[in-house]
């Protein structure tokens, strides 16, 4: 089986590249993810195509790669088009029916109580299998996959820190989450390291650390996180997944709509659902403490043996002759824009 996986960058691509590594009964694996200092070391080695970065909602840039998602399947030739979106992941849907390939789409593990815009649109597509990382609203539609977060379990320590040494990530949300850092900035001990990657969001007055950034790349982050006591980040997959594979049970502030924060309130369901499980603690910006960001220091995360695959379950869509069916004609405004030259 020959699979083309797909997502925009941040917690997305976080997500199914994790993934990645538990699917079954693929073959080979073949990348169009949005192009990003994050993706370029995430998937550095991989065979991938780059696709425009868009941000969530932006209905007519996503439509505007239906052309280049055509080219990419067709070139391909893939028997798959797996995705855990966001919204790059409907044109790339449409071009593999048009081409007789499968579609599989993966709801990210921020969505506890049910599917997001995108899985909805997938949810009726045809010949897209949907998988819910959920179990409590998993039916006949959407198959329950497990979760990115199954490899973990967290465990207190009596350890102590002191200085603590801190990471602080805002993500690369274009929105600021200004909230966090101002409180931050006042419950953080008067001694502490701290390393702030603060993506959009400006700097604040009497703002304490060692290094102050607006991004970080990916691998230095990790390592940031690695070397820290603790790591307080904006509740995203992504920022989650990262702390957790360094061994850090993260302290997870939601972004908030009332604050123009994001789109929608789904911070707050995966921070309430890693706390749930014990892997992180749950706070808002303003209930942020020093003795919040002590006891994060006490606590460590371990990988668990085996958490389970993934099987693409095929959906035996009739695969054309020689070269596929022939493409759907779309109208002149739907026409492939220039190419991404593939890395």
């Amino acid at each position: 089986m020959r699979a083309l996986l797909v997502a925009s960058t941040g917690g997305h691509l976080v997500e199914l590249e994790a993934w990645s590594r538990r699917m079954t009964g693929v073959d080979k694996i073949v990348w169009a993810a949005a192009d990003s200092p994050q993706s370029r070391a995430l998937l550095a080695g991989k065979d991938v195509h780059w696709i425009p970065d868009i941000q969530p909602r932006q209905l007519r840039e996503t439509m505007g790669l239906l052309g280049v998602a055509r080219r990419i399947v067709q070139s391909e030739q893939v028997d798959v088009v797996v995705s855990t979106g966001a919204s790059v992941a409907i044109p790339f849907f449409v071009a593999a029916r048009m081409y007789g390939a499968e579609g599989h789409y993966i709801e990210s593990a921020a969505r506890v109580d049910g599917p997001s815009i995108t899985g909805q649109v997938a949810a009726v597509m045809p010949k897209v299998r949907c998988y819910t990382q959920s179990a409590a609203w998993a039916d006949s539609r959407w198959k329950h996959a497990g979760s990115v977060f199954d490899g973990y379990a967290c465990e207190e320590t009596t350890a102590s820190a002191d200085p603590l040494r801190v990471v602080v990530t805002v993500g690369s949300m274009h929105q600021p989450m200004t909230r966090l850092v101002k409180q931050l900035s006042a419950v953080l001990p008067a001694d502490s390291s701290v390393v702030w990657q603060l993506g959009h969001t400006p700097p604040v007055a009497g703002m304490r650390g060692a290094a102050i950034e607006s991004f970080i790349s990916h691998d230095a982050l990790t390592k940031h996180m690695a070397a820290a006591d603790v790591v307080v980040c904006h509740a995203g997959v992504g920022s989650a997944l990262q702390a957790l594979s360094v061994g850090k049970s993260p302290i997870l502030v939601p972004r908030r709509v009332a604050h123009g924060e994001h789109v929608d309130e789904h911070q707050e369901q995966i921070a309430a659902h890693l706390g749930g499980l014990g892997l992180a603690a749950s706070i808002d910006a303003e209930d942020l403490t020093t003795d919040a960001i002590r006891a994060a220091a006490r606590r460590r995360i371990r990988s668990v043996d085996n958490p389970g695959s993934l099987t693409l379950r095929s959906l035996r869509v009739a695969r054309p002759a020689a070269n596929r069916a022939e493409p759907i004609i779309l109208p002149r405004q739907l026409a492939e824009p220039a190419g991404q030259r593939r890395a």
